[in-house]
């Protein structure tokens, strides 16, 4: 599991073959997977302090006080340096899965968020299963 920063007023369409691989209470559309290579979050692991300070400046309307939305004293207290970790370490391991030319790559089966007193919490379950990236 690991933790995420959600800051959204946009919901992601949907293509024909795309699936939802997490949804939580306050997102129905979390992460998609519009194919094997291309993927929609709804989530930040990318943002820092500096960044979410703008956003709190540029934004304070979307502080609104509402089941969802975190106040900004919590948004400064988040260890958004830990966030980024993260968000390198599922870089790296993706990576990994969509070299150019891999043969076969286990793919991200499903994707779990739960919220636990106003977190966002997220786990990644990684199965056996395979795609090709270049089928013969």
């Amino acid at each position: 599991t690991f933790e995420a920063i959600h800051w959204h007023n946009d919901m992601p369409g949907l293509t024909q073959d795309a699936v939802i691989l997490a949804t939580s209470k306050g997102c129905p559309r979390q992460i998609i997977r519009y194919n094997s290579r291309t993927y929609g979050f709804q989530c930040h692991l990318e943002i820092s302090k500096d960044g979410i300070e703008a956003m709190i400046k540029n934004c304070p309307d979307d502080l609104t006080p509402q089941k969802f939305v975190q106040d900004k004293t919590k948004l400064l207290q988040k260890n958004y340096a830990h966030i980024n970790t993260q968000m390198f370490s599922i870089l790296d391991q993706w990576a990994q899965l969509f070299i150019i030319g891999a043969r076969v790559a286990p793919i991200i089966d499903q994707w779990k968020i739960g919220h636990e007193f106003g977190e966002h919490i997220v786990e990644i379950i990684l199965t056996g299963k395979t795609f090709r990236n270049n089928p013969e």
